[in-house]
């Protein structure tokens, strides 16, 4: 008898209606093609959701997907973190931040794997009750480039990662590099949560949740190194717990 795929939830971006060609100003709810393709690569069914408002609505979606992939995009809202707006530029979408804390808690209810990637990092750190810096060259000017527009998804730093953890063990080494394209990063680590790698500024790059491993986050987009295989392998561990939890359910 045929298995049912796994099925990984990607949480959308949301674009406001706006003059353009195509879906003139109608609003548009996406996700990038590379993280889509490495889902599937990964040997799951890709499925992405969009906002909904009400507490079933979420419920619904979750209970349709075996794991939990949470997107990057634009900003975190600093209400989200209990903290005071800085610059108006980096006031986000608090509406994204209040959906996908709804999604983030009922999939942890229903014990599915999480894994966020670049602002997706940023909000489990924030899930946690953990801080961001709003803008890091600004409030941390000492440290070594995150956002390079150049290069944008070429390698950009260094990565060290912290030994005998999964992600030392996908890498087979304690130290590569990798993109970067972010201008926030976390400030105070949530509750919870264990760095398990960092930049060489102290900046940190991953994170797991502790005791229990079934939530992760990286700062960097792994999606975008496709030709990098101890990237894709991330993807294939998230396919793989998400896989356990589905036989178990």
């Amino acid at each position: 008898m045929k298995k049912d795929p796994v099925v990984i939830g990607i949480s959308a971006n949301w674009f406001a209606a706006e003059d353009r060609v195509l879906y003139k100003n109608k609003s548009l709810y996406v996700s990038e093609t590379s993280l889509v393709d490495a889902v599937i690569r990964a040997g799951a069914v890709p499925v992405i959701l969009p906002f909904v408002e009400t507490p079933s609505g979420v419920t619904a979606l979750v209970d349709r997907v075996d794991g939990l992939l949470l997107s990057g995009g634009v900003d975190i809202d600093p209400q989200s973190y209990g903290d005071a707006l800085v610059n108006e530029r980096w006031r986000g979408q608090l509406d994204r931040d209040r959906f996908e804390l709804a999604l983030f808690r009922e999939a942890l209810a229903q014990k599915l794997p999480i894994l966020g990637v670049c602002r997706g990092m940023q909000f489990i750190n924030v899930a946690y009750g953990g801080t961001l810096w709003q803008d890091i060259p600004s409030l941390r000017p000492m440290s070594v480039l995150h956002r390079n527009q150049e290069l944008y998804d070429g390698l950009t730093h260094e990565l060290e990662v912290v030994p005998d953890t999964f992600l030392a063990e996908i890498f087979g080494t304690d130290t590569t590099i990798v993109n970067s394209v972010h201008h926030q990063g976390i400030k105070t680590l949530g509750q919870g949560l264990t760095a398990i790698a960092y930049a060489q500024d102290g900046l940190i790059e991953a994170v797991m949740s502790h005791p229990a491993d079934n939530v992760v986050g990286v700062q960097w987009h792994p999606e975008w190194m496709r030709d990098s295989q101890p990237n894709q392998q991330l993807f294939e561990w998230f396919v793989g717990k998400a896989a356990f939890v589905k036989a178990t359910r």
